[in-house]
């Protein structure tokens, strides 16, 4: 079989073009004035010295050998995560291709921890949270002073602060629903949750909004 140096797949030997993106399979360059077939390496036709099309490069010849050679190596697609083979130049879930995206960012073979760490952090700053504002709510019921009132309510702000982060660190660490994610964590921070919590918060937002590419 003949792997196509473009997008990585095989064709039949006797194949003159890659069946599945059309790349020809000869190490040529076709002059488009003459029409005089050139080495690959040419620069300008050896016949009537036409300057001749530079070929682009592809992410299956900037990896190396023994890469190639492992066709069950994935990669996850930076714009909506989802899983593809090493070989693909455009993510087949959402057609987010390499041109758009730059070859750097587009042949990161694995997902980063930082969506991980930021929705544990997130959920950590929203227990805290709710923790906090059923002390304030409990505390302003049985303590009968000036005040109480304005006490159970931020005990329920928290509350609801607190619900909101566990649910946006759920969503960061199932990398889906990027807006829940970073307003959970945001809420999260506003809450405080015994100060420690704020803090907490504070970090998620930042390894969140670090993995937009990771969060659909």
């Amino acid at each position: 079989m003949e792997r196509c140096r473009s997008c990585g797949k095989e064709s039949e030997d006797d194949s003159k073009f890659c069946v599945h993106c059309g790349r020809p399979f000869s190490e040529v360059k076709r002059c488009p004035k003459c029409g005089h077939d050139n080495p690959a390496f040419s620069r300008y036709c050896g016949e009537c010295s036409t300057e001749l099309p530079v070929v682009e490069s592809s992410p299956y010849d900037s990896m190396p050998e023994k890469v190639r050679n492992l066709p069950t190596q994935k990669k996850y697609c930076p714009t909506c995560g989802g899983q593809m083979s090493i070989y693909d130049s455009v993510c087949p879930a959402c057609d987010v291709s390499e041109s758009r995206l730059g070859k750097g960012e587009f042949l990161r073979t694995s997902q980063s921890s930082a969506p991980t760490i930021g929705g544990v952090l997130a959920i950590l700053a929203g227990v805290l949270a709710i923790g906090q504002g059923l002390l304030y709510m409990a505390g302003s019921s049985i303590v009968d002073i000036p005040g109480s009132g304005t006490l159970c309510f931020c005990g329920a702000v928290d509350f609801v602060f607190g619900a909101a982060s566990v649910l946006g660190g759920l969503s960061a660490l199932k990398r889906d629903g990027f807006t829940l994610a970073i307003i959970g964590a945001v809420m999260g921070m506003l809450g405080l949750g015994f100060l420690i919590g704020g803090l907490f918060g504070f970090i998620a937002v930042i390894l969140i909004a670090m993995s937009r590419n990771e969060i659909s």
